[in-house]
């Protein structure tokens, strides 16, 4: 091939740039801009036994009552979910942190449900299951109550990534002797 002839294809008219290569040179920026880029399979985020508990200097939710209690025996895994039993745990937030980045806008699916609520007085509980700075779900239940399961599926918005190292958050606040659990918080397809 002459040097005419590869001008002619690297090169529009009046010294522009030809349209392929535009299109070559954003595939090329694009592949740069996401090099090494692995993301996180379908499938559980969660380490069910990974679990542990925020110190109130840790803790980025306002409702931390000053004689908040949780003792190590009130959470923990239990038959392949995390729960929380307030009796001994009225207050807490536990915290993992996410394996792998998630895809750009990834659609993420979030199980949590709480058994009949209870309290000697009426009251509203607090959960919260957050992903970084994303909440998958937050809801705030009268006490008393019947039991309520929330299966949820959140689509990350743009610029709301997920990256390796942000928290999951698993928030509970609540008063009586009522258990909570959260299933799931899984990467779906």
């Amino acid at each position: 091939m002459s040097s005419s002839s590869s001008a002619a294809i690297t090169r529009g008219g009046a010294g522009r740039p030809s349209p392929l290569h535009l299109d070559l040179g954003l595939i090329g920026a694009a592949a740069l801009l996401c090099c090494g880029c692995s993301y996180a399979e379908p499938g559980s985020l969660l380490d069910q036994a990974a679990w542990r508990e925020l110190s109130p200097t840790e803790d980025p939710f306002e409702d931390r009552p000053e004689d908040a209690t949780c003792m190590p025996g009130g959470w923990g895994e239990e038959f392949g979910v995390f729960e929380v039993n307030t009796d001994e745990c009225s207050y807490g937030t536990f915290a993992q942190e996410l394996p792998e980045d998630l895809p750009p806008q990834a659609l993420v699916r979030v199980t949590a449900w709480h058994l009949d609520l209870f309290a000697p007085e009426p009251a509203e509980a607090h959960v919260v299951v957050q992903l970084g700075p994303v909440t998958l779900l937050e809801e705030s239940p009268e006490i008393p109550s019947e039991e309520a399961v929330w299966d949820r599926e959140v689509s990350l918005g743009p610029g709301q990534q997920a990256r390796a190292g942000d928290l999951i958050l698993f928030h509970v606040h609540n008063h009586g002797a009522n258990s909570w659990r959260l299933g799931a918080v899984d990467l779906m397809e």
